[in-house]
Parts: C-alpha cells; structure tokens; sequence
C-alpha cells in the first residue's frame, strides 16, 4: 500500500512539488508514512471497534424490545444523550489529530535537514541552535498533545452521562 501510494505521489505533475513549501522531500516521507499510519488504523482498529459496538447496539435494542418493549420504548429517546457526544468527541479528536500529523513535520524536516547536512552543522557549530529549533518545533506538538489528553478525558468523563441514562431506566422500570 505505501509503494502504491508513493508510486501515486511520484506521479504528479513538477508543479504539485513546486507548490510545497521548504523540505518537500520530507514532507512527501511524512504524508506517506502518516497517511498509511491513518488507514492501517482505521482498518485494523477502528473499524471493527465500530461494527461490534454497532452490532451491540442494535442487537440489544432487539432484546429489548422482545422482552420488555415499554422500558425499551422509554429509554429510546436517551440514544440522542449517547450519540451526540460521541460525534463531537470524534470530530474534535479527529480535528486535533490532524493539527499534531500537520505539526510533526515541521521537527522532522528540521532533523533530516540536520541529519543530512551533519558535517556542515558539527564544522559550524551550529549543534545547539539545531536542538533549539527543533525543541521549538516540538513545542506546539506537545501543547496539541495535552489538548488531545483533556479531550479524551472529557470523553471518558461523560460515561456519567450512560449511568445516569440506567439509573433513570432503573427509576422507571
């Protein structure tokens, strides 16, 4: 799949390289090992997370109503309290994701540049202003990391939401 897809990449016109900004070759590395990242996740994770937390779902909704349709009618309506949140938590985690992917290369094509110029940088002694500009690049990258940590905190937080959703059924039944 990653040969496919720089094989794709390398397919484009002079123009599309011409277009990137400073360190397209990394940025080119960057874009295929990330977006390879993002695919094999989705397909060997994500995806069946999601089919088995489906299949759940609705398969429990069905026992529900064959066994006791008037606590399942009831507690229909608090599928909005369950769905809504995990919609937002998802495109604000996505959001976020996409912002570190973005942000990590502008540190990688700082280190190539240095690994690849090493002898320039060691005759200049330019050692120190490289690891300063390359911790700097990493700064935004952590601030985005523990936006992404409060993020799946908040997430894990609103499971309250479910235990008041069981009490509420327990009430009613």
């Amino acid at each position: 799949m990653r040969a496919r897809y720089l094989r794709a990449v390398l397919r484009q016109d002079m123009e599309y390289f011409d277009l990137l900004r400073e360190g397209s070759t990394s940025e080119v590395v960057t874009s295929v090992s990330s977006d390879s990242h993002v695919v094999q996740d989705a397909l060997g994770e994500k995806l069946p997370n999601f089919l088995m937390n489906a299949t759940t779902f609705v398969g429990s909704y069905a026992v529900g109503f064959a066994v006791l349709w008037r606590l399942t009618l009831v507690a229909l309506p608090s599928v909005v309290l369950l769905v809504i949140p995990g919609l937002v938590y998802g495109r604000i985690l996505n959001g976020i994701a996409r912002r570190v992917r973005d942000q990590y290369a502008r540190p990688g094509a700082i280190a190539e540049q240095a690994v690849s110029s090493a002898r320039t940088v060691y005759a200049f002694v330019a050692e120190r202003s490289v690891m300063a500009r390359f911790s700097a690049a990493l700064e935004e990258s952590a601030r985005l990391g523990i936006k992404q940590g409060l993020a799946k905190g908040v997430a894990v937080g609103s499971n309250g939401v479910t235990l008041a959703i069981w009490a509420f059924n327990i009430c009613s039944f």
